[in-house]
């Protein structure tokens, strides 16, 4: 005879399962209710004053109003901006201690060996918030119109064109490195000890190429002493509509943008994450924090997941280390 009890048992089941699902999404619910219960600190590993830091400081003001709590805006500059990313790596994972971090946080794995942190397995995305396209641009007097005859004279003396960088370690360091392994070129990497003095290196003519966002440039390029030859991403820049992208200058596959971008500790409860992640996606919707990226020079986020985020930082993480371990990129 046929068991009497079984539908009962499958409704018993039925039940539990759909009791449990509720209980978990009640609890998701609940985590994202209390939280925030007090102010939100996000974390910077450059000092105030710069266009990172004046971006955090906006965006920060909007989750403010969003959450309810005040959004502070803490610098904690230093040693490639690992001190700020230690301190948020040590942080409790109750979403109160963020990370407004950089592409810096993608490279440094692949540059120094012994990080106060990992970052694959100590943070987890959050947000990625905006990409600042970098562009290859040389001295004004260097007697080259495009990619392609930069690039010819490059080749016609190896060794002889240099390209400036703001540290050994740097972004525009890997940038320039990845510009030689894409185009063939044998070009003599001259550091600085920071942004500017390398940009006006180039300006005066004593370096002849550097790679880096168009922040700052628009003055040199209007005068002359600077030329724009392409813009490393896939799109051309909006506020130089006629400086042709690297692909369509000849030279696919150089991607190459800072980036800013919003980490939590690993274990913050996936609610607080997804909140997170909305309340900043509406902040990148809005009209003033639009108009202020790209008059800075960026490319806002377009609503992208934490999930979309993480892929993206794998994939930077992935082509920093093949270019540090190809050019022997050390501190």
């Amino acid at each position: 005879m046929p068991d009497e009890t079984t539908p009962n048992r499958r409704s018993f089941l039925a039940r539990t399962v759909a009791a449990g699902a509720s209980l978990a999404t009640l609890g998701l619910h609940a985590q994202t209710a209390e939280w925030p219960t007090g102010p939100v600190r996000l974390v910077l590993g450059v000092p105030p004053g710069g266009g990172t830091d004046v971006v955090a400081r906006m965006l920060g003001q909007k989750l403010a109003a969003a959450l309810g709590q005040p959004v502070v805006v803490d610098n904690k500059p230093g040693a490639g901006q690992t001190i700020g990313a230690a301190f948020v790596a040590r942080a409790p994972a109750d979403g109160h201690t963020l990370l407004f971090c950089t592409q810096t946080l993608a490279a440094n794995p692949s540059i120094y060996p012994n990080l106060p942190y990992d970052t694959a397995r100590d943070f987890v995305p959050v947000a990625f918030v905006a990409r600042l396209p970098y562009a290859v641009f040389i001295n004004g007097r260097i007697p080259a119109n495009n990619l392609q005859e930069f690039i010819a004279l490059a080749k016609a003396k190896p060794g002889e064109y240099t390209f400036a960088s703001a540290g050994a370690s740097s972004l525009p360091r890997i940038a320039g490195e990845m510009f030689k392994l894409r185009t063939g070129t044998e070009l003599l990497h001259v550091p600085y000890n920071g942004t500017a003095p390398a940009v006006q290196s180039v300006v005066a003519g004593q370096t002849h190429m550097w790679i880096g966002n168009f922040l700052t440039m628009e003055g040199h390029l209007e005068s002359g002493r600077l030329k724009a030859l392409a813009v490393a991403s896939e799109q051309r820049f909006p506020n130089a509509p006629n400086v042709p992208t690297v692909a369509e200058a000849g030279v696919p596959g150089l991607h190459l943008a800072a980036w800013y971008g919003i980490m939590a500790r690993t274990g913050t409860p996936p609610a607080v994450v997804a909140r997170l992640n909305q309340e900043v996606n509406k902040a990148l919707g809005d009209p003033e924090v639009k108009e202020r990226l790209v008059r800075d020079g960026a490319e806002p986020g377009k609503a992208g997941t934490p999930q979309q985020f993480g892929a993206f930082l794998k994939t930077e993480m992935d082509q920093f280390r093949d270019v540090a371990r190809r050019a022997n990129i050390t501190p």
